[in-house]
């Protein structure tokens, strides 16, 4: 006879789909932040002048690409 888990299958394959879904969404966040990086070095840090400027409205732009974006 064959080991039991104690879980339905269905129950084991949604846990697996889960657990792939967000490592893929972890891997491809990651892909993107070092694409972004890349980008910016082969521009010479032309991406730093988007970052966020106090006091300005042009400046509030900035709040969006800050996760992203920073100096350094």
């Amino acid at each position: 006879m064959g080991k039991t888990t104690g879980r339905a299958p269905a129950a084991q394959t949604k846990k697996r789909s889960t657990a792939a879904a967000g490592a893929t969404t972890i891997v491809t966040f990651v892909a993107l932040l070092y694409l972004v990086e890349l980008i910016d070095q082969l521009t010479r840090h032309a991406l730093d002048v988007h970052g966020i400027r106090p006091q300005r409205v042009d400046g509030l732009w900035g709040i969006v690409f800050a996760p992203v974006l920073h100096e350094s």
